[in-house]
């Protein structure tokens, strides 16, 4: 949205109307808290329905060494009545440091001479802590306006932010300057009735419009007219009878502040929680929920000030000194969290801003502070009813330990609340997670299993790849079990990666997941492996501190990184399921060979026995094959073992890919694997044992150093007799096979020949053996 070009010097006028008017009002306030600090006596006090009362003492100050109580009335200073405010600001301007003053008070119904001896020292941390804090203010509501004078909730933060500003900087509470004190109080009103309509305003708009707002237009102006009629109704009333000395309007000033401070401030803190409250739990995109929770955290400190203030109020108490001290901090996270929410929160993780934990602290301690400020209340209740003061001190004992019995419950029930209530998409993608875990051993092989890991995580976290890599478990080397999607035109490559690979040592010891980035820095062969794939994040698989394997995850189809605790889920994910593959294996490992994932030679010939008794029993053809790799020796020899070991494992996975769902294969020894085609005559045996010495013949394999290997394949084959069967029948289908496979290396290599049905028992002779052209 562009700026029309009027509202340009509209703005720079604002801005430097607020920064000349607060700038000047600090000024004020620091000369006049030095002018003041030689009357002051330690005492903040206000007119209240039965006249002047003490509401504060500053511990250590004149008026508690003197023997003055939060609570006194005070009668009259140095014979001198005061029944106002007013009053006592006017006698106080003749104070002097070091000079003594005598004060009348009534305590408890009893009158009492108290003597007083005014002076004390500024205080600088409080007076740089409230200018602090109106500084920052003020840089907030310039930032609002120069950033987005087009949104309405930016505005509505600018105009916060400098009303705050500006209350923080009035000269308040100087000791014998009446004209600037009244002025200032007077201002006081009409700013905190501002506020008050302002920031109901602004807080409806988080993090938009809300829909009760849109439907009922009247509601935004009913908050102005009763924050603004709150403020001008009590500054009125100041301003007639106390500076002016006259009553004009058919209210008291006293009864016109105690509506706005006794009943319309906390009415005020009430419905500000509230609608964040509603909003954080109801708001249908989880991002809105997090930035309304962002700001009802800002808002609780507050509202708990508010409200406690209010309720002690009540009982003739107030707050704590080091309270009213603290002020300025806590009026200042609500404009804080308000800012974070609407300019910068998309820089944010707000699972880790507004942690979890955090929540889970802060909204504790509230409940545990509100409790003991009800017991304290209680407490204090009881005493003035049976004037027994012991018993407050029994009452709040009671109640430590009854919060120290429940509180263990009280945060869990604050755990499930807030997970339920304000994550529900973590939650939800936890128990996926935890579907997940348990699905995978339901699937029944590894392969199986690898696949169904990778899709549904794809589907989980929208991923544009995902992809799982096992550890052989003798060797060590770190196999492409699965890939969603599959890399285009091949099948999953296998990586020259030993155990004490970098890159590997490094998830081992971190036992977490890390930026894929970071990994594959540490690896020449993972980094060939992913450079056309850009990942964002590697998630070890561990087993008691094993690496069982490594799943790498490509980036969101979002664009949005993975939280830490995304991270911490995956974390734990990767421990259940290196589990589920290492059980699996254990299962597989009596069946199945290790390195290739082929049948092993036992397994393979018993299946071969069964299907030798099911052809002759029901008259079916079956073929059986021989195949061995050619010139292995040399791949070993240039390589080593353990290329010669990436290359078996390519080769099987190529074989077992190419064979139809009722074929089998297994390893028959060294680089020989043994083909168990059952429904298969001889000329269907010769097409698919073509089509497997092709695939091999096209396979090409990049090891560590960078080089390209490529292998082919020699196939012998037999076909069944009819009608035969028994031991005799499986030797020899599989020397028939073995002969077929020693006329292809003869003939070289890289060919198919198949040996004619022979009746069992007969030696075949070398003119029996067809060769078909490889």
């Amino acid at each position: 949205m562009k700026t029309p070009p009027h509202s340009i010097p509209l703005r720079a006028l604002i801005a430097g109307v607020f920064v000349l008017a607060i700038l000047s009002l600090v000024m004020v306030g620091i000369e006049g808290a030095l002018e003041s600090s030689g009357r002051t006596v330690g005492v903040q006090v206000d007119t209240g329905p039965q006249g002047l009362e003490i509401l504060a003492i500053r511990p250590g100050g004149p008026a508690a060494l003197g023997g003055l109580r939060a609570g006194d009335l005070v009668l009259s200073v140095d014979g001198q009545g005061t029944g106002t405010f007013a009053d006592y600001d006017r006698i106080a301007k003749g104070f002097r440091r070091g000079v003594d003053v005598d004060y009348e008070v009534e305590r408890d119904g009893r009158p009492l001479d108290l003597t007083i001896t005014p002076g004390t020292s500024v205080r600088w941390w409080t007076l740089g802590l409230r200018t602090f804090v109106a500084l920052v203010c003020l840089g907030l509501g310039l930032f609002s306006l120069h950033q987005l004078w087009g949104d309405l909730r930016a505005r509505l933060m600018a105009a916060f932010a400098f009303l705050l500003a500006f209350e923080l900087a009035l000269p308040l509470n100087l000791v014998g300057t009446p004209r600037i004190e009244s002025l200032a109080r007077s201002l006081f009103l009409l700013l905190t009735g501002a506020q008050m309509a302002v920031e109901l305003h602004l807080v409806a708009m988080i993090p938009d419009r809300r829909r009760w707002l849109a439907l009922r237009g009247w509601i935004v102006p009913l908050f102005y007219l009763l924050g603004l009629g709150l403020g001008v109704a009590s500054w009125g009333a100041y301003v007639t009878e106390v500076m002016g000395n006259r009553r004009w309007l058919p209210w008291t000033y006293g009864q016109a502040d105690a509506l706005l401070f006794d009943w319309g401030l906390p009415l005020w803190a009430l419905a500000v929680v509230g609608i964040l409250g509603a909003t954080t739990l109801r708001h249908r995109e989880p991002l809105g929920r997090l930035q309304a929770g962002l700001i009802f955290l800002g808002v609780l400190p507050w509202a708990v000030y508010v409200l406690s203030r209010t309720i002690l109020g009540w009982f003739g108490r107030g707050l704590p000194g080091w309270a009213y001290d603290l002020f300025p901090l806590i009026i200042l996270c609500l404009p804080v969290a308000v800012f974070v929410s609407i300019f910068r929160f998309h820089l944010f993780d707000l699972a880790l801003v507004v942690r979890r934990s955090f929540l889970y602290t802060a909204l504790t301690s509230c409940l545990v502070l509100v409790f003991y400020a009800a017991a304290g209340v209680l407490g204090i209740a009881f005493s003035r009813t049976i004037d027994q003061e012991r018993v407050a001190l029994w009452v709040m004992s009671a109640a430590m330990f009854v919060v120290g019995m429940l509180f263990g419950n009280i945060r869990r029930a604050i755990q499930h609340f807030i997970d339920s209530q304000l994550f529900p998409e973590r939650r939800a993608l936890r128990h996926q997670l935890i579907d997940l875990a348990s699905e995978l051993p339901t699937q029944g092989t590894v392969a199986a299993m690898g696949g169904h890991l990778v899709r549904r995580l794809r589907e989980t976290f929208g991923l544009r790849s995902a992809t799982l890599l096992l550890a052989d478990p003798k060797s060590g080397l770190l196999f492409t079990v699965a890939a969603n999607p599959e890399p285009e035109g091949q099948r999953p490559v296998s990586l020259l990666v030993t155990s004490d690979d970098p890159a590997l040592e490094l998830l081992r010891t971190s036992d977490r997941p890390l930026p894929a980035q970071k990994v594959l820095g540490a690896s020449t062969a993972l980094a060939q492996r992913f450079a056309d794939q850009d990942p964002s994040l590697a998630v070890p698989l561990l087993a008691q501190e094993r690496l069982v394997g490594l799943l790498m995850l490509g980036k969101r189809t979002t664009a949005q990184d993975f939280g830490r605790e995304e991270g911490e889920l995956l974390s734990l994910l990767g421990h259940q399921i290196a589990t589920s593959f290492e059980n699996i294996r254990l299962f597989e490992s009596a069946t199945y060979e290790s390195l290739t994932g082929l049948l092993r030679r036992e397994p393979v010939i018993e299946l071969l026995d069964r299907e030798i008794e099911r052809a002759r029993r029901y008259g079916r053809p079956l073929v059986v094959g021989m195949a061995d790799l050619d010139h292995f020796k040399k791949v070993n020899d240039q390589f080593g073992h353990l290329g010669g070991d990436v290359v078996l494992k390519r080769v099987a996975e190529e074989l077992s890919a190419g064979l139809r769902s009722t074929d089998a294969i297994g390893r028959y020894g060294g680089e020989e694997f043994l083909l168990v085609l059952p429904e298969t005559p001889i000329d269907g045996g010769v097409a698919v044992a073509e089509k497997l010495r092709r695939r091999v013949e096209d396979l090409r394999l990049t090891m560590d150093d960078g080089s390209t290997v490529r292998t082919t394949l020699s196939i012998g084959l037999s076909a069944l007799a009819p009608g035969e069967g028994g031991l005799d029948a499986r030797r020899g289908l599989i020397d028939n096979a073995d002969r077929a496979l020693y006329l292809a290396k003869e003939r070289g290599r890289n060919r198919v020949e198949s040996h004619t049905p022979v009746e069992v028992g007969t030696r075949p002779k070398g003119a029996a053996l067809e060769t078909l052209p490889g």
